[in-house]
């Protein structure tokens, strides 16, 4: 038999052996050429800047979320829920008011606290909405189990809970009560009902609610804050202000948002605009000045039919606490169905975000992924 010389047996083995390593290395790593499902795909842009890279801070959150830890809690933030006018007359007609909620799921997956503003009372009146009045709105009793399963508290500070009255106005407190949900926030700044306390694994959190739309009284506010901050981890703030579908803040909001922000508050979620607006970062902390709909009628714009949830990580380990944003944007169908937007919607509020808030290079370049790191206030 042929002898090989000897080093050429080695070179052989090298070459063979570095094939195998590639094969491996082609199989085993995200991005090696392995073909991929749709729903890890998926996954990956849900979660990335769209270009499949996870953002280190995205890395950071999933990592501790995932990790066994005593101390997190997790707040997702709505807009303006509306279940009267046509939004009630789908569920009625699909005999299902949980109808408007069936694609909305997975955007509080996980979340201990889903939060939103309810954009009207809960009352035993009939509907008059389409008979005789559009803009006068009352949500049926049924919507309750709908409303307790996605849902732990809601804003009662806005410029619809007083359309029954205050006798409407205390029938929504009562049956949200008995149905287990927390509430905050007053139409008329009642002091005695602007904010709540949730508590989740060692966390206290103030929400409180401001309707700025017939008098701006911000005082309030700060004396609710100063009030809230010595016994709170975190305080957040849910004013119901703005010019309906303008997409930047008026001077009247950037104001007060820096007044309760000096005050102590940690992020303030504003509501009523119907439209996303920009956001802001003042002395480390974010302002997401409108998140615009989320279960609403309004079908005659673009604008109107998408709106910004909010999810926010809290985490404490070792006594530092830290606080992990994702922006996730929304759509509303037709049928006034809200769902996570698809990639190409998702990317291009990203991309409106970041390119239209006073905010500087290295948030804008967070904005864009969808993933933002804040800070909380030192006790």
């Amino acid at each position: 038999m042929e002898k090989y010389p000897k080093h050429l047996i080695i070179i052989s083995a090298l070459l063979a052996l570095a094939g195998v390593l590639a094969v491996l290395v082609f199989y085993q790593f995200p991005g090696g050429g392995r073909s991929e499902s749709p729903e890890r795909k998926q996954a990956e842009l849900s979660t990335a800047g769209g270009d499949g890279e996870e953002p280190q801070i995205a890395e950071e959150v999933d990592k501790a979320v995932e990790e066994e830890l005593p101390e997190k809690a997790s707040l997702v933030f709505v807009g303006d829920i509306m279940l009267d006018r046509n939004v009630y007359l789908k569920a009625r007609a699909k005999g299902d008011y949980g109808f408007a909620f069936k694609k909305a799921g997975s955007i509080f997956s996980g979340a201990d606290f889903p939060i939103a503003n309810l954009e009207g009372p809960i009352t035993d009146n009939k509907s008059v909405s389409l008979e005789k009045d559009r803009m006068v709105f009352t949500f049926s009793p049924e919507y309750l189990p709908v409303l307790k399963k996605y849902f732990s508290a809601f804003s009662l500070a806005n410029n619809h809970t007083l359309n029954f009255g205050q006798k409407g106005l205390a029938t929504s407190r009562q049956y949200l009560e008995e149905s287990g949900m927390e509430y905050f926030g007053d139409p008329s700044n009642d002091e005695e009902n602007l904010s709540t306390v949730i508590e989740k694994n060692g966390f206290k959190i103030g929400l409180a609610g401001y309707h700025s739309l017939y008098r701006d009284e911000p005082e309030k506010i700060v004396r609710e804050i100063e009030k809230l901050r010595p016994n709170c981890d975190l305080v957040v703030i849910f004013p119901h202000w703005g010019i309906e579908y303008a997409r930047k803040p008026s001077k009247t909001q950037a104001n007060d948002a820096r007044k309760f922000i000096d005050a102590g508050a940690d992020l303030i979620i504003g509501t009523h605009p119907h439209v996303i607006q920009t956001v802001e970062v003042y002395k480390g902390k974010y302002v997401f000045y409108s998140l615009g709909n989320f279960i609403f009628d309004q079908y005659f714009s673009k604008e109107t039919m998408e709106g910004l949830a909010i999810r926010l990580d809290l985490i404490r380990t070792g006594g530092e606490l830290k606080m992990y944003y994702r922006i996730l944007p929304v759509t509303i169908s037709k049928e006034s169905q809200a769902e996570l937007a698809g990639e190409e919607r998702r990317r291009e509020t990203l991309d409106w975000l970041a390119a239209n808030s006073e905010v500087s290079e290295t948030v804008r370049e967070e904005i864009k992924t969808g993933a933002l790191k804040g800070e909380l206030s030192v006790n």
